[in-house]
């Protein structure tokens, strides 16, 4: 009964592990409504990586002092390991603490 039990709770947690691997962590460049320069860190599934930057627009940054400022404009996405192309975005990232 014990091995039963133990064999249910392995295959319902396989599915759950599948799809964590599916995500990445994402860095975007934005700017806000009124026009300050700031980052958007974000966990996204490999299928929302296209469609990221669209999602982003309206959203509010929900800490720091630029919280509750609205997303106008995404300048650029990537991933967390990846490095900006934009020199702004990348002095941004080097000073952002994680």
């Amino acid at each position: 009964m014990k091995k039963l039990i133990f064999l249910a709770l392995i295959s319902t947690s396989i599915p759950f592990a599948a799809l964590s691997e599916d995500k990445i962590e994402m860095k975007c460049y934005v700017k806000d409504a009124v026009g300050v320069d700031g980052l958007y860190l974000i966990n996204a599934y490999q299928e929302q990586k296209s469609k990221l930057p669209s999602q982003l627009i309206g959203r509010s940054f929900s800490k720091g002092k630029y919280k509750n400022r609205r997303i106008e404009q995404i300048l650029e996405c990537v991933p967390e390991t990846e490095l900006f192309e934009n020199v702004i975005a990348r002095q941004l990232d080097r000073q952002t603490l994680r």
